[in-house]
């Protein structure tokens, strides 16, 4: 076996450099062609790292300031804060590829907008077509898609491609953020009102918790003092997920229809509740063998799933507050654009799968557009520091390194989110440039592996 500083003299050979990782689409590419898969989402979000700079022996520099390798974008001058990471992830077989990464400090809508252009143009140019960018929604993000040509005013999250301007790219905002948004909504507006005047309230999910705190009953759902106070945990998907359930909805309706003076005007509440929990579930397909609301799209229950999801869409639009502000007009609007362009976006993407005359597709994962595959990424890179959980510029690109050398590293259990397919397909010939180093990476791989 190698000597461990072997090993590590090897690795310091691979090129991992801020900027778009062209090794690594190279070698997708190929891998694709192998199995004829051609088509692919990027996911785009940023994670914080230490505000620092480190002296690299190897490229005999100091990192740590902002660095988006060709791409012209801040002054190079400040030190990085964040780094921004854009992944590619197949709609049909289980892979997910970080394909380029930038150091960053304040980076705008602009340069967002120029990065995920010139991702779709590189992969494109590979025979690997972009049919969807999913991220979050701060107003940053929003405005990045209005660069690229997106009408957000009017719920459409669409842009021409710009290889094949006969082809559509569809914006995407990561579900589960949304439905943490629509938790936040509700929770500080306390109202909200449907169009036939009926309110749907806040406190009747707080009247379900103290009735169950009081020991009188409790209904078969997981609400907690957390979930009431989530502003202390208003980033965990969870919580939020817990709250906006089937079974709370089905605890506010037992309740009612038993007479609880309570809860008497609740059923606006708990369809609400149902009906985000469905959209939720729907959005968020993860396994061909799912049921209901949880199954994936297919040729078969394309249409049901599009009517349920368009009333859905209607009812969130019409939604106002206690003056009669649409909401969707109003400064808590993110959450009912992102599922409508969400669910826009999506229906359009399945349809052209299931649909098409060349190689169709069975069935549609919509867990494929989210932001999971990303945040497990960053759990990863977490991980692989042991210690800490914010790296420096260069500790994040060490920590890059290891994963593309295929080094195992899973995600720990307390992770934003977990894994749902292990994924041993890693890339050894995404990080070499020759036949020579080919081989010399494959031993190194071997090695570490064993």
């Amino acid at each position: 076996m190698p000597h461990p500083a072997t090993l590590r003299s090897w690795a310091g050979n691979v090129v991992c450099e801020p900027g778009f990782l062209s090794n690594v689409i190279s070698s997708l590419s190929a891998k694709l062609q192998l199995s004829g898969e051609t088509e692919c989402a990027l996911i785009l979000d940023e994670m914080s790292i230490r505000k620092d700079t480190q002296w690299d022996k190897k490229q005999s520099k100091f990192v740590g300031n902002v660095d988006y390798g060709k791409i012209k974008g801040e002054d190079s001058e400040n030190i990085a804060t964040n780094v921004l990471v854009v992944m590619a992830v197949g709609l049909k077989s289980p892979w997910q590829r970080p394909i380029a990464y930038f150091l960053t400090n304040k980076t705008n809508s602009e340069i967002q907008a120029q990065i995920i252009k010139k991702a779709i143009i590189l992969l494109y140019e590979k025979n690997v077509v972009v049919k969807s960018v999913t991220f979050d929604g701060p107003t940053k993000n929003i405005a990045t898609a209005r660069k690229l040509g997106c009408n957000i005013d009017d719920l459409q999250g669409s842009f021409p491609h710009p290889c094949r301007p006969d082809l559509n790219v569809y914006i995407i905002l990561d579900i589960c953020h949304m439905l943490k948004l629509a938790r936040n909504a509700l929770g500080d507006m306390k109202v909200f009102v449907t169009p036939k005047e009926e309110k749907i309230s806040w406190e009747f999910i707080k009247a379900l918790y103290d009735i169950q705190q009081q020991d009188i009953v409790h209904i078969g759902n997981k609400l907690k003092t957390k979930h009431i106070q989530w502003q202390k945990h208003k980033m965990k998907v969870s919580i939020a997920a817990q709250t906006l359930s089937e079974s709370v909805a089905a605890a506010i309706t037992f309740l009612r229809e038993n007479g609880n003076p309570n809860f008497k005007d609740s059923k606006a509440t708990s369809d609400f509740i149902l009906l985000m929990n469905n959209l939720f579930d729907i959005l968020n397909s993860k396994s061909k063998f799912g049921r209901q609301f949880k199954a994936p799209v297919t040729t078969k229950n394309y249409e049901k799933i599009s009517s349920y999801l368009t009333n859905g869409v209607k009812l969130l639009t019409s939604l106002t507050d206690l003056n009669g502000l649409k909401i969707v007009n109003g400064p808590r609007k993110t959450f009912i654009q992102g599922f409508a362009i969400s669910i826009k976006s999506i229906l359009a993407i399945t349809k052209d799968l299931l649909q098409r005359s060349n190689s169709p597709y069975e069935f549609v994962l919509t867990y494929k557009f989210s932001q999971d595959p990303l945040e497990m990424f960053f759990s990863k890179i977490r991980g692989r520091l042991g210690w800490n959980n914010n790296p420096n510029a260069l500790q994040f690109k060490y920590a890059l390194r290891s994963l593309l050398l295929a080094n195992k590293i899973d995600s720990p259990s307390t992770a934003n989110c977990t894994p749902v397919e292990n994924e041993n397909d890693a890339l050894p010939d995404a990080i070499v440039s020759d036949e020579q180093d080919k081989q010399v990476s494959n031993m190194l791989i071997a090695s570490t592996t064993w």
